[in-house]
């Protein structure tokens, strides 16, 4: 019996698709095609962890939301996407999964 454990590659997108479906996909192509094992996404609610009186914290010329509620809103993928993300992994050979955080 080996004691030497093989690590795994985990390609971390977290929010980095912006809610953009077609760039979730790209990054599971690229995941794939880099080698790594696994793709890791982050899931938020703008329902359970937000409202719309909470200003949006973070400010840069790239991102432009008046309220975290719009951000989480608009990043979110519905259950169906989230399908086709995981069948499009199994496709590629790489193990989809991901983390869902609230407040």
């Amino acid at each position: 019996m080996s004691l030497i454990k093989i690590p795994k590659i985990i390609a971390e997108v977290g929010m980095s698709h912006n809610g953009n479906i077609t760039l979730a996909h790209s990054y599971i192509d690229a995941a794939s095609k880099a080698g790594a094992d696994a793709i890791k996404f982050q899931t938020h609610y703008a329902d359970e962890e937000s409202s719309l009186f909470d200003k949006f914290r973070t400010k840069n010329k790239y991102i432009n939301y008046k309220t975290r509620f719009d951000y989480w809103k608009n990043t979110e993928f519905t259950s169906f996407q989230w399908q086709e993300l995981k069948n499009h992994a199994d496709k590629k050979n790489i193990i989809f999964f991901f983390i869902t955080l609230f407040i």
